[in-house]
């Protein structure tokens, strides 16, 4: 029982692991692209 209670453990940190690096990699993404459509739109805007 303990061996199993140990490997939920270890599958649910691993999947919190991976949100978060999924987060860490994403988010730059994120604000890159939302920057760039401001800028568009900035930029057409003027035009």
């Amino acid at each position: 029982a303990l061996f199993v209670c140990m490997r939920r453990f270890m599958e649910m940190d691993l999947n919190e692991l991976y949100k978060k690096l999924a987060w860490m990699i994403c988010y730059p993404f994120v604000i890159t692209t939302k920057a760039l459509q401001n800028h568009n739109l900035f930029s057409f805007s003027i035009q």
